[in-house]
């Protein structure tokens, strides 16, 4: 399964409504043995992550959100990485977003007083680093692509089932 987005997507509709999207989830989540999974559930919305046993660094939390369809239920949500990463790399590229503005601010006072504008040099250099951000949570993507493959085979599974199975 190849993904094509930062964050992949989840987008389905089922043939039940909500309150049976989370009850089969539920069910399912009791139901296998040795469960790898932890499920997070209020009201509709669900937190599905690898169990502690199984976590990597890298592994994806699949959260989702469950709304009424016409035709029963839309599944829509995302498979991201730990909460705790997530924010690493936001921080990250806010961190280097501040370099690169301060850097042009800097070599522009430098450049109009008439010095070198060395300053300007942090631009580029926030510019790569932010490059190589982006790209490493590309690289995280596919450390954890077989675990996004179970999360969503284990969704999928999960609603095939009736609830009381």
């Amino acid at each position: 399964m190849k993904y094509q987005h930062m964050r992949p997507r989840v987008d389905e509709v089922v043939a039940c409504e909500p309150g049976e999207v989370v009850a089969r989830i539920k069910a399912h989540l009791r139901r296998v043995e040795g469960c790898p999974y932890e499920g997070q559930m209020g009201g509709t919305h669900l937190c599905l992550k690898m169990c502690d046993r199984e976590r990597e660094f890298w592994s994806p939390w699949l959260d989702c959100h469950i709304e009424p369809h016409e035709a029963g239920s839309r599944i829509y949500g995302r498979l991201t990485p730990h909460p705790s990463v997530w924010t690493g790399f936001m921080t990250g590229y806010a961190f280097l977003t501040f370099v690169g503005l301060v850097s042009a601010a800097y070599g522009y006072t430098q450049w109009t007083m008439g010095h070198a504008p060395w300053a300007f040099l942090g631009v580029p250099v926030a510019i790569l680093l932010a490059a190589v951000l982006y790209l490493g949570a590309f690289f995280g993507q596919r450390l954890s692509e077989d675990q996004m493959q179970k999360l969503r085979a284990f969704l999928d599974d999960a609603l095939a089932l009736p609830s009381d199975a």
